[in-house]
């Protein structure tokens, strides 16, 4: 235990980190985020303006990895 726990310890007493970690009861968002994504939403007016199957194929499988990156950034 280094010298700043002592410290800490003797000022805000033995259970601070406990009553923090218990008070925290539902996400903080410290960044803005919108779940409708821009690159979403162009690779979906694409996905409809593409004729061609092969490239079709192609957006939708980039569709649906920028879904699953927009799901990941709103765990976080």
């Amino acid at each position: 235990m280094g010298i700043f726990d002592v410290i800490k310890k003797s000022i805000l007493g033995a259970s601070f980190e406990s009553k923090l970690m218990k008070s925290i009861s539902a996400p903080i968002f410290i960044k803005e985020f919108n779940k409708k994504s821009k690159n979403i939403l162009n690779l979906k007016e694409l996905l409809n303006n593409s004729a061609d199957q092969i490239v079709k194929s192609k957006i939708d499988n980039e569709l649906n990895l920028q879904k699953y990156v927009q799901e990941g950034f709103s765990k976080v």
